[in-house]
C-alpha cells in the first residue's frame, strides 16, 4: 500500500491583507489524494506560511 502525502502546490499572499501584528494573510494550496484544498495562515513571509501550513496539516493527522 502506497502512502500519499500532501504536496504544496501554491503559496500566495492576499493582495489586500490588512495584516495582524506585522503578519500577512497567506493562502497555501495543497493536493492530497487527487483533491486540492487551501489553508489560510498568517505569516511574515512565504517560508513561514509554508511551515505554518505544514503544522496545520499535521494537526489534522496528515503525515507531511
Amino acid at each position: 500500500m502506497m502512502i500519499q502525502m500532501p504536496v504544496t502546490t501554491a503559496i500566495k499572499p492576499e493582495r489586500r491583507s490588512k495584516g495582524l501584528d506585522d503578519l500577512r494573510c497567506w493562502h497555501v494550496a495543497y493536493r492530497f489524494c487527487g483533491l486540492t484544498a487551501e489553508i489560510i495562515v498568517y505569516a511574515q513571509d512565504d517560508a513561514e506560511a509554508r511551515a505554518k501550513a505544514v503544522h496545520q496539516l499535521r494537526v489534522r493527522g496528515l503525515k507531511v
